[in-house]
């Protein structure tokens, strides 16, 4: 069975790719419904943040 493609594929801005299938913003949409019409946003936010915190797993 093909993978299936990606919904969005974003790299922040410490270079991590950040991949999410349909399959799985259906199951984030369970949670929060409000997150429907958000997508963009959420590929904005991920791409330019109003802030980046680097964590000591970050490396």
């Amino acid at each position: 069975m093909p993978a299936e493609d990606p919904l969005l594929e974003v790299e922040t801005p410490l270079g991590f790719v950040v991949i999410c299938s349909e399959a799985r913003w259906a199951e984030i949409l369970v949670k929060h419904p409000v997150m429907v019409v958000r997508l963009e946003d959420v590929k904005q936010t991920l791409t330019a943040p109003d802030e980046v915190r680097k964590s000591s797993r970050d490396g």
